[in-house]
């Protein structure tokens, strides 16, 4: 199997009020790679694999939360709930079919 690997220093990612990243993805800090990248795959090696296991379940668990094609998804879901967190979106009462954005 496989994990998202990262070299990053922060934390981002699609549906974070959803998706627990910190559960299945694995972040190096940025300067820490760009410092020794081979860096990367001792720090991967050094993963036990009950935790690599653990991580993949958790991926799997989310899968519905980011794949779009996926049986299930629930991606479209997601994108909506966010949309309306960002903005003011109301659906008219005689045609369900268009929205009304306010500013």
């Amino acid at each position: 199997g496989c994990l998202p690997v990262l070299p990053s220093d922060v934390e981002t990612g699609a549906f974070k009020s959803v998706v627990k990243y910190s559960t299945f993805r694995v972040l190096m800090p940025s300067r820490s790679f760009l410092h020794n990248p081979h860096g990367l795959v001792t720090m991967l090696r050094k993963i036990p694999l009950a935790e690599i296991e653990r991580r993949q379940q958790n991926m799997a668990f989310y899968a519905a939360d980011l794949i779009y094609e996926m049986e299930g998804s629930r991606v479209g879901s997601h994108l909506l709930s966010e949309a309306l967190r960002c903005r003011n979106i109301t659906m008219p009462k005689g045609n369900r079919t268009s929205l009304n954005i306010e500013n």
